[in-house]
Parts: structure tokens; sequence; C-alpha cells
């Protein structure tokens, strides 16, 4: 992982050492969905559970997992936090993901991590690689993000948050369907809860939000965060000569005429 990535995204979260509301309770949903695909690939193969999450970051899903008795680990270049001690950091490996061992993983995810990867089709390549046969690959992306324009550590106009990547159903299913033909995508989280309640929602019980959430997914069919799942199996596995170069079909941040007149906003209130 080249120096430019790491401290784009050190930069992008600095001093986060807990994560916050709303993402909490998407991991609390992706945990369901992790435990529901264990069910099926223990009844149908009858061996146990081995889960990597790629880009853990504090390590609050790999915690979750950990609780639920899942044989989990985590995988992310700078884990902080809880990552980072000595009560997970055991169960972390701190580099890229050519520096996992090639043992076969029943379920491997990567939360809200795609949109921080330059060349994330790689990525998502590598993480097959370590999947067993009937495996699921997890992801979650933000849904139509906006891009918005800060500074770098070296002064650079880079994309708030670390956002390389905008994403959309149509898009997310488009790069999944590259490496298998079973591919699920779905809104996780209500975009109403995200933006227009965010100040009062986080008091409520994390069920009750989850509840509230899906309900108004289902009604208005659109999220802040998706979820895309891939089912690894022969009959649905897309396979590709390893030279063969994905083509990502997200927007990149650099490509968007609202980036660049965000970068001239800001610009402009340094003068």
């Amino acid at each position: 992982m080249d120096n430019k990535f790491k401290n784009r995204n050190i930069h992008a979260h600095e001093d986060i050492d807990n994560i916050g509301f709303p993402h909490k309770i998407i991991n609390l949903i992706v945990l369901e969905k992790i435990m529901c695909c264990l069910k099926m690939i223990r009844i149908s193969d009858n061996i146990g559970p081995r889960v990597l999450d790629v880009g853990c970051g504090t390590g609050y899903l790999l915690k979750k997992m950990l609780a639920q008795g899942v044989d989990a680990w985590g995988l992310d270049p700078y884990p902080r936090g809880e990552a980072a001690r000595e009560s997970l950091s055991k169960r972390v490996i701190a580099g890229s993901i050519e520096d996992v061992a090639e043992e076969p993983f029943q379920v491997i995810t990567a939360i809200e991590g795609l949109e921080h990867v330059e060349d994330y089709m790689q990525l998502l390549r590598s993480m097959i690689k370590l999947l067993s046969p009937n495996g699921f690959i997890i992801i979650t992306v933000p849904n139509k993000w906006k891009f918005r324009a800060t500074y770098a550590p070296d002064g650079a106009s880079e994309p708030m948050y670390g956002h390389l990547w905008q994403f959309d159903h149509k898009t997310l299913e488009s790069d999944l369907r590259c490496f298998s033909t079973e591919v699920d995508i779905e809104p996780i989280y209500s975009r109403t809860l995200d933006r227009r309640l965010l100040k009062i929602i986080h008091f409520f019980p994390r069920a009750t939000i989850i509840k509230a959430s899906r309900a108004l997914v289902n009604y208005y069919s659109n999220g802040a965060w998706l979820m895309g799942i891939i089912r690894m199996n022969k009959s649905s596995t897309n396979t590709k000569d390893e030279n063969t170069i994905l083509k990502p079909s997200a927007k990149y941040y650099r490509d968007s005429t609202l980036f660049k007149k965000q970068i001239e906003k800001v610009v402009r209130s340094d003068q």
C-alpha cells in the first residue's frame, strides 16, 4: 500500500478511535447478515465459521463477531482504537490483503471500505481468492455520497473523509457481477434517518433504530448506505483471467463536476 493512500486515510480518520453513529448501526445490520450467511455455509459444507473483516478500523465489528463465537479476524493497514490494543491486536493483521495467509474464510467483509481504495476492483478480486467454496463477500458503501473537498497533509485537494468513489445501486451491482452472477444489493440505512433525524435518532435503542430504518427503506426504496453480497459457487462464478483489467463502474472523485466546484469553494475560503 503506497504512502499517499495511507496518509490520506490516516488524515481522514485522524483521532477517531471509536466509530460513531450511524456507523455502529450499519455494522450491527452487517453482523446479522454475517450470522445468516455462516448458518447457510455450515449446513451445506459442514465447516466452522471463519470471517475476515477487511479494513477493520477500530475493531468494532470484529469484537462483535468474537462475542458471537465466530473465528473472526481483522485486516487494516493502520488499526486504531481497540484494534490496536492488546485485547484485539492479536486478531488483527496490520497490513494489506497480500499479507493474509491463503487459508480460506467463509465470509469476508469490507464495511465502508471500497470508497477509500484506488483500485477497489483488484481488492475485491484479492478478497475472492481468500474465500472458501460457497463463501460470501459482504460490502457496504455510501449511496450517492456527494463529493466534498478538503486538504490532505501535503496540501493537495482531496475528497473529505477520503472517499474516492461515488457508488449507487446500478454501479455497485455492475461491479459485483464481474465476479459472480449471484449478487444482491440492498439499501440498509434510511437516508431520512441519516439526514433529517440524525440529531435525535441516536438517543433511541438500537433495535428500534434498525426497525425504523428498515421500514423507511422499504417505503422509499432508497438508503444512505448500500450493502452488496456476492455468493461464490461453481455455477455462479464469473471466471476471468488474472491479467484481465477490471474497470470500476463508480464515479471517480476527480471526474466529478461537483467536486471541482467544492475545490474552488475551499480555495476561495482560504484566500
